[in-house]
């Protein structure tokens, strides 16, 4: 019985079990078709056509779905695909969508899809060949119209043709409306470049329509505008930091700016040798700028930055110190105001020109006598000396152990000054009297500039020095190759005392003189003058009158005297006596004997010999009278008589030929000889 019972329960399962087999294995089939392909399309680019086919005879609802961006007919969670029952048939049901694409790289879709027995499937399929050769549908070509006014008619221009060119129409892009009330009609061409084509599908775009003429009538009769800032033009300059900004104005205006507005042209100068921080320089403000016109506008800068500031708000008004860019002033340029002009409008040097270099000494007042003692002299002030002429930057001296002067506070405190650069500031402290003195300066920038400190020592006065001029003189005007050469005035240079010269008029006044004699002046009244260099006193005089002559009024003409006549004649030699020849005194004439120069005189001949004299004029200003070669020439030949001649004449000839002054010398030369020979022998006889 138990074992019926086993077999009955056995046959049982196996029934149920394959029933559930037959029911899950069409369940397990349910899936959707999915593939695509690519074509060129009409308009350019691709069309990728998806095609989906449901595999069971119920209804599918998509539940999702990728790449849905440009599809014809997109494939959107929600769509149903309807019950297929000749799936694997002729008769199969298909659903295909196009999606549009410009690029001819690979497309996906993926597609999920629930059937109203509740099993799900999902299926993908991706596209990657291409037909080459289509064309891609991005070109564009549009036109601008710009409406007629009372002042122009419409007009046309080229807007924007991307991946085309307008192959007809105007040259310059541009067509007006022709004048009158007729419209102007107009046609342009756009051609697509190669590859591309419109949004048609078409390679060429033809834009047609018409424009309006200029209008007229009431509606343009209109009331007086402000000018607009499109007026408004500048231009810079950026080695000088300056410019000019000029407001034109405009038909039928107001002659005012809609939107007035204010220009600050500004320098800063560095502190130390880097590009910040940076101090105020030079401000020059212009504004409120309203009406047409040009305005100039300058800020020299001086090793600093220069800076154009502009606004429509209120006057730029910059801070002392500009640390960064717009801190602490918060900087609006003049480019950033939309008017025609360069830009930037602002300059920067290089920081290296940045220099601090200052300097302290100290100048002793004039001398004085110190009732304390007699007969002896000090210096009646010290005066402290701050030197910033060879900064860039300003810097503060302070003195805490020297009293100021200057100063209203009782008791005087210590000098403190701040010396712009460039600049140099004297400051006067308390007599020192004899007994010298030591100071420490202390000198100190801005921001980060450290400067070392310096001290400097007075030395003990030792008493005034006494000092004496010598008079100047004077040296006048020269004749020199023609032209007119300035005179001279020479001063004697002597210790502790100081010369200036006053000429005619200030350009010729040297103070104080450097040089002992300063040449180059030209003719006039003069006065030198002297003073007491601090430590010392002046003895004698302290002025003198000089005057500088011209040398001639006529330096370079050349000046012509009377004719002169040379004359030149001999003596022959004779028994007794030596012959001669003699040359005139004439001023005007130069003389050659044998080609040596000579000088007007008579000279003696003794022996037979032949003397050749000659005559030039003594300069071009000379000449010889009419007639008398230039120059003139003689010919001298002394002869000696016979002796038979002579007789018993006595010849005299051994000083023939030498002057009577010299003959006067040989012949007290010998008389000397004679009376020392008879000295000698009486003497040498007394010894005998």
């Amino acid at each position: 019985m138990f074992r019926k019972i086993l077999a009955a329960l056995g046959t049982l399962a196996l029934a149920v079990g394959l029933s559930a087999i037959a029911v899950a294995a069409p369940a397990s089939a349910h899936h959707t078709d999915l593939s695509g392909s690519a074509a060129c399309a009409p308009a350019g680019g691709w069309d990728v056509t998806w095609t989906l086919v449901n595999s069971e005879n119920l209804t599918a609802t998509v539940t999702a779905a990728t790449n849905t961006a440009t599809p014809t007919s997109p494939i959107a969670v929600g769509m149903v695909l309807g019950a297929n029952p000749a799936y694997g048939s002729a008769n199969s049901v298909s659903t295909t969508y196009v999606q549009h694409v410009a690029a001819s790289t690979a497309v996906t879709q993926a597609v999920s899809t629930t059937w109203t027995n509740g099993v799900k499937a999902s299926k993908s399929a991706t596209v990657t060949g291409f037909p080459t050769g289509c064309a891609t549908a991005d070109a564009d070509a549009t036109v601008m119209v710009t409406a007629a006014t009372c002042i122009a008619p419409a007009s046309l221009s080229y807007a924007t043709h991307d991946f085309s060119t307008f192959t007809s129409g105007t040259a310059d892009g541009t067509k007006g409306a022709t004048s009158g009330s007729a419209l102007t009609h107009y046609s342009v061409v756009a051609t697509a470049a190669t590859g591309h084509t419109f949004s048609s599908g078409l390679t060429t775009l033809t834009i047609e329509g018409d424009l309006d003429p200029q209008l007229s009538g009431a509606s343009c009769v209109q009331a007086p505008g402000c000018i607009p800032n499109s007026s408004v033009s500048y231009s810079y300059d950026p080695l000088s930091n300056s410019g000019v900004i000029t407001v034109a104005d405009v038909t039928n205006s107001t002659h005012a700016l809609c939107d007035p507005f204010w220009v600050t042209a500004t320098s800063w100068k560095y502190v130390n040798a880097t590009v910040w921080p940076q101090m105020l320089d030079v401000v020059q403000k212009l504004g409120p700028i309203s009406a047409p016109g040009t305005y100039a506008y300058a800020a020299a800068v001086t090793c600093g930055q220069g800076d154009i500031y502009a606004s429509d708000v209120a006057q730029p008004d910059p801070t002392a110190t500009l640390d960064a860019p717009s801190n602490p002033f918060p900087e609006h340029f003049l480019h950033d105001m939309g008017f025609t002009g360069p830009n930037p409008t602002w300059v920067q040097q290089d920081a290296a020109c940045a220099s601090v270099k200052p300097t302290v000494t100290y100048e002793l007042g004039a001398c004085y006598q110190d009732g304390t003692a007699p007969n002896l002299q000090s210096s009646s002030t010290l005066t402290l000396v701050f030197d910033n002429s060879a900064s860039t930057v300003p810097v503060t001296f302070s003195v805490p152990t020297a009293l100021d002067v200057a100063s209203s506070i009782q008791p005087t405190p210590s000098i403190v000054r701040t010396v712009p650069p460039g600049g140099t500031v004297k400051v006067h402290t308390t007599p020192i009297g004899n007994q010298g003195g030591s100071f420490d300066v202390l000198m100190d920038g801005v921001y980060t500039v450290t400067i070392p400190d310096a001290a400097i020592t007075v030395q003990q006065f030792a008493g005034c020095l006494d000092a004496k001029p010598g008079d100047p003189s004077q040296t006048n005007e020269t004749c020199v190759a023609g032209a007119n050469v300035g005179g001279s005035i020479t001063v004697g240079m002597e210790t502790g005392l100081v010369y200036s010269i006053d000429g005619p008029g200030t350009a010729h006044d040297v103070s104080p003189v450097t040089v002992a004699t300063t040449a180059g002046l030209p003719a006039g009244s003069y006065v030198v003058t002297v003073a007491a260099a601090p430590g010392y006193t002046l003895s004698g005089a302290s002025a003198w009158p000089l005057t500088i002559k011209i040398i001639s009024a006529v330096c370079g003409q050349l000046v012509t005297h009377p004719l002169v006549t040379p004359a030149a004649q001999m003596t022959d030699l004779t028994c007794v006596a030596a012959g001669s020849y003699t040359l005139d005194g004439n001023p005007g004439v130069v003389w050659a004997v044998n080609g040596v120069a000579a000088s007007a005189g008579t000279y003696q001949v003794a022996t037979a010999s032949t003397v050749v004299v000659t005559a030039t004029p003594l300069s071009p200003g000379y000449g010889f009278d009419t007639g008398i070669p230039n120059p003139s020439s003689w010919t001298f030949t002394f002869t000696k008589p016979a002796l038979a001649s002579c007789g018993t004449q006595l010849v005299t000839l051994a000083y023939t030929g030498v002057s009577s002054s010299l003959q006067l010398i040989l012949a007290g030369g010998l008389v000397l000889i004679g009376v020392g020979g008879l000295l000698f022998a009486r003497r040498y006889y007394r010894r005998a």
